[in-house]
């Protein structure tokens, strides 16, 4: 507690309706209960974990909104000056458009088990940071990253996987497979995939999926061509591959009924200065099928693949004389938002306001002449001006 309110102190000045450090305080022995620091789980770990070198070469795959799903390596070399568990780190790139994107920088690996990175800024990119824990056992990462410099807002989520482990598939795009009986493709990333496959040995959960074919990249790609029958039961599916490790599923559907944005509400900064550059949010439209029971926003919903929309901003009218729309109306790319506006008064606006406001961002899609809209909401705040532990 003394340490949250070390980093943000302007709390009890906030929050002026409880008393922070009293209540906040009140919360420790409800928090050790639900989040011990010793537990039975954590010391059989402790007495068997083993150390961990990532020297060598990774496979990685994830998927990054506005950019889409990518493959590629990373390179982990020990880097002695700096001290044990501190690594160099190479990271070359593929993304399923054809951009490709190299990046170096420094790691370390906290605990045996937790990485994170900073890797220097591109021509395509500002200065990265990435956090990702490892899964031991299977010498597998998972994680997130994301550029520093926020006003390009670029992030990801990805995993990597030792290139030298065992025989395993740990990612899948496209992730949704229509029952039309038409021929889909499908493309695995993984480690150590065998030399001789055909389509038999490849099994779908889920009947009426059937692998017609199978081009290997290499190692640790393979592309399938896959046919879902009219008649194949819509929801998740996982695969099976023989000696393959594999705990991925793809979702089948019938048909898209609408579009969602993700997220539901997206939260932007303004800038003040070159110390405060703005906070975009980047925002992702994805295919939904209602389900079996036809009515969207349901249990049975299914959520599909990201599609290309075109985007716009309106009025969220939430008083009267609303004009927030007017003064953060811009361009979106992709879905990207990114504020125009700086921090503070602009002197013709009502009470000399600031460029903040609620507005809305559209989405809209066209799937087989049948137009499809989505629409979430859009708050601009003020800068963030409080460092933040990363």
């Amino acid at each position: 507690m003394n340490l949250h309110l070390g980093y943000y102190p302007t709390v009890v000045g906030q929050l002026r309706e409880m008393d922070w450090p009293k209540e906040a305080m009140e919360l420790v022995d409800v928090l050790a209960q639900l989040l011990p620091l010793d537990t039975p789980e954590r010391k059989t770990w402790m007495e068997n974990r083993k150390d961990v070198d990532l020297s060598g070469n990774w496979k990685v795959a994830g998927f990054q909104p506005g950019m889409g799903y990518y493959e590629g390596a990373y390179t982990f070399k020990a880097n002695p000056p700096k001290g044990e568990d501190e690594y160099l780190v190479e990271k070359e790139i593929r993304y399923a458009n054809g951009v490709t994107l190299k990046l170096g920088g420094e790691g370390t690996l906290y605990g045996g088990y937790h990485l994170r990175y900073a890797l220097a800024p591109t021509p395509l990119t500002g200065r990265v940071e990435g956090v990702f824990d490892l899964d031991a056992p299977g010498m597998g990462f998972k994680g997130k990253w994301w550029t520093v410099v926020q006003d390009t807002n670029a992030y990801g989520d990805e995993e990597f996987y030792k290139a030298d482990g065992a025989p395993r598939v740990f990612a899948l795009y496209p992730q949704a497979l229509q029952a039309a009986g038409a021929s889909q493709k499908i493309t695995l990333i993984g480690v150590n995939l065998p030399a001789s496959l055909n389509g038999g040995d490849i099994q779908f959960a889920a009947a009426n999926l059937t692998v017609k074919g199978i081009e290997r990249v290499d190692d640790s790609i393979l592309r399938l061509e896959v046919i879902a029958s009219a008649t194949a039961a819509a929801g998740p599916s996982g695969l099976s591959i023989p000696g393959v490790a594999c705990d991925e599923t793809v979702v089948v559907f019938n048909k898209l009924d609408g579009i969602k944005i993700f997220p539901a509400l997206g939260r932007a900064r303004v800038s003040c200065g070159a110390a405060y550059p703005p906070q975009g949010v980047q925002f992702v439209a994805r295919g939904v099928s209602y389900g079996a029971d036809g009515q969207p926003d349901t249990e049975d919903d299914l959520v599909l693949e990201p599609v290309e929309a075109q985007w716009w901003l309106e009025e969220e009218k939430t008083r009267d004389g609303d004009d927030d729309l007017k003064y953060l109306q811009t361009s979106v790319i992709s879905g990207l938002y990114t504020p125009v506006t700086t921090y503070g008064p602009i002197e013709s606006r009502y009470q000399r306001r600031g460029g903040i406001g609620l507005i809305a961002i559209g989405a809209a899609y066209t799937d087989g002449g049948q137009p499809l809209k989505a629409r979430s909401l859009l708050g601009v705040t003020v800068p963030d001006f409080i460092t933040h532990i990363k």
